[in-house]
């Protein structure tokens, strides 16, 4: 890999990590995520850094030239992290309609019960001799 590309390639991951770290200061984004995502960026870096490695593994996985590999790399961590996003989507997305569920019943069982007080009263004010306004007794 050229300088160039190298320089490029760095200069790229430290503007990632400072904008994760700036996410992560204004509370955007979780300090999981953030770590997650800066072991990677630093994955990357050292992969760019250390030649040998990265031959290493571009002849490894028998592709031809070392940006493939880390552009393979970078597709196979990609398809990781949808796949981990979208199974915590799944979870929170079974909690919420959980959660939804317990509200619905309990907004019912609370209007039943509102309905079974209310109807006392009812009769109370249906009851009073008086014709007073319906205020019952205290």
């Amino acid at each position: 890999m050229s300088f160039r590309g190298q320089i490029v390639i760095i200069v790229c991951t430290l503007l990632m990590a400072g904008f994760l770290l700036n996410a992560l200061r204004k509370k955007r984004i979780n300090e999981e995520y953030c770590l997650i995502w800066l072991f990677f960026l630093i994955a990357t870096d050292i992969l760019v850094l250390n030649q040998k490695l990265l031959f290493f593994i571009t002849h490894l996985v028998g592709a031809l030239v070392p940006v493939s590999t880390l552009t393979m790399l970078s597709l196979i961590l990609i398809i990781g992290m949808l796949i981990y996003f979208s199974m915590k989507v799944s979870v929170l997305s079974n909690k919420v309609q959980d959660i939804v569920q317990a509200m619905a019943l309990q907004k019912r069982d609370f209007e039943e019960q509102l309905s079974r007080l209310k109807q006392p009263s009812e009769d109370l004010t249906q009851k009073s001799p008086s014709g007073a306004s319906g205020v019952g007794p205290t």
